[in-house]
């Protein structure tokens, strides 16, 4: 993880700045004052994987305790991420520290989301992994608080995702929640592409292709997030691929 050696050599926390330049310095240990004289050897891929892995985890964190409570389960998902990526022993520390930030009651959610918007340039492909993977957290524990729910749409309208949009999210996690692992059923199937047994041939196939454009891996490593990400990236587009056959063998086309 190349931007993790830049991060905690203390340069690239710096320039990042802002909230989430503090929520770094405070995670890893060090004061954002440290390294300036290295200020300028990072890359810019290297500043949007940091920055988009730091709110990510710590954003977990506050959405995970918006119910008053973190669960083992919840917990447990933030581990799995970590293992899933592959971080070495410092690098989950890190992660589990940016995981308590975003559990402090000060954490500063709002101005967090807008450093985030605006670091990740309005993309919809890194703003919509974003929410996929908070909507994990949330349905992590099989019980999704109205809490935690309305927390999460109200991170998704600040960072611009639209109802439609965050819906069809949700959707494709519930089903996933209730089973579909390796050969989903046929509802869980429909449920995973966002379509109905009532729409055309056509019109599934049209959404099956823009979902897989959605968390495409190559699309989203042009977009400079962190390499260790593309694996979540990389399993959705296993499930969609799962759903779309079990589809395509029910309705033979």
């Amino acid at each position: 993880m190349g931007w993790f050696s830049t991060l905690s050599g203390g340069s690239l926390g710096m320039l990042i700045g802002g909230p989430i330049g503090g929520i770094i310095g405070a995670a890893i240990g060090y004061g954002l004052g440290n390294g300036a004289d290295d200020a300028q050897s990072e890359s810019g891929e290297e500043h949007t994987q940091a920055v988009f892995f730091s709110t990510v985890f710590a954003t977990m964190g506050y959405v995970a305790k918006v119910d008053g409570r973190v669960s083992e389960e919840e917990v447990n998902f933030a581990t799995v991420v970590m293992g899933e990526i592959e971080l070495d022993s410092e690098e989950r520390a890190f992660a589990m520290n940016l995981f308590r930030e975003g559990k402090a009651p000060d954490f500063p959610i709002e101005d967090v989301l807008q450093q985030f918007h605006l670091e990740c340039n309005d993309d919809p492909d890194m703003l919509n992994f974003f929410i996929w993977i908070l909507l994990n957290v949330a349905y992590a524990d099989g019980l999704v608080d109205t809490r935690e729910r309305s927390v999460v749409r109200d991170i998704a309208a600040k960072i611009g995702i639209g109802r439609e949009k965050l819906d069809e999210i949700e959707a494709e996690i519930r089903a996933e929640s209730g089973g579909a692992t390796s050969e989903p059923s046929l509802k869980d199937a429909y449920d995973v592409i966002g379509v109905s047994p009532d729409d055309s041939d056509a019109k599934i196939k049209k959404t099956y292709h823009s979902r897989v454009k959605d968390f495409h891996p190559d699309r989203l490593d042009s977009k400079g997030l962190p390499e260790e990400m593309m694996r979540f990236a990389e399993n959705r587009m296993k499930e969609f691929s799962l759903a779309y056959e079990r589809i395509t063998r029910a309705r033979n086309f």
